[in-house]
């Protein structure tokens, strides 16, 4: 992710603990993009915090523009808001095509999506497996003890 005008790269390495409640775990267009608008937040408003936004939901309302992948050139306006102006090579002439006929506020963000817990057996899995590989000042952070651990996963 870039955090413009700064040069670096900015990596994000999530907790499994701290995945949102999609059914997609950290693979879908909600974890992508929240991470994207976290980065201008952080980056670019001086935003704090971290949030996943139903941003998948958020869109729905916007009309898709047919055979989008066909197009490699694409152009946004202040002065044609809603419209998306395309063209598949550079020197054809642009098209437009209105993907919102509705008032956008910028200020309106997406619903929130929870945090999913992880299962009892999910927190003891991580504890036995994955936490003697974890960096010691990071292990109770990253891959705690459980509360309570199952006597299935015990030592031997």
């Amino acid at each position: 992710m870039g955090n413009y005008p700064n040069t670096q790269q900015t990596n994000y390495v999530i907790d499994e603990a701290e995945m949102p409640d999609d059914g997609k775990q950290g693979k879908g267009v909600n974890c992508t993009l929240s991470l994207g608008w976290h980065a201008i937040q952080k980056y670019n408003r001086d935003g704090e915090g971290f949030q996943y936004y139903n941003f998948k939901k958020y869109f729905e309302t916007f009309k898709k523009l047919p055979n989008i992948q066909k197009y490699y050139h694409f152009n946004f306006t202040l002065q044609n808001p809603g419209v998306v102006f395309y063209k598949d090579k550079i020197e054809d002439e642009y098209k437009s095509y209105t993907i919102r006929s509705f008032i956008f506020d910028a200020n309106t963000l997406p619903p929130i999506i929870s945090i999913r817990s992880l299962s009892l057996k999910r927190q003891e899995e991580l504890y036995k497996e994955i936490s003697p590989y974890v960096d010691i000042p990071f292990r109770d952070i990253t891959c705690p003890k459980p509360n309570k651990i199952d006597e299935n996963l015990s030592e031997t």
